[in-house]
């Protein structure tokens, strides 16, 4: 997960490095009421670079998922 703070980008660095780009998936929580889209802005095989459609407090949390081996 990525915090954000009044803030509309983030970047999330994997824990390994993948062999091809892992499938992500994004889904934001604001604490401060806000109501935002996050979508990916790059991927490669270290790590996801995501904006989202507002400045917005809180959560991005994110699902990586790789079919076969890394």
């Amino acid at each position: 997960a990525v915090t954000i703070t009044d803030d509309n980008t983030g970047t999330y660095t994997f824990a390994e490095t993948y062999s091809s780009s892992p499938i992500v998936t994004l889904g934001a929580y604001a604490t401060d009421g806000g109501v935002v889209n996050v979508f990916i802005t790059d991927l490669n095989t270290q790590s996801v670079t995501f904006q989202t459609s507002a400045p917005f407090t809180g959560t991005v949390y994110l699902q990586v998922l790789l079919i076969g081996s890394a």
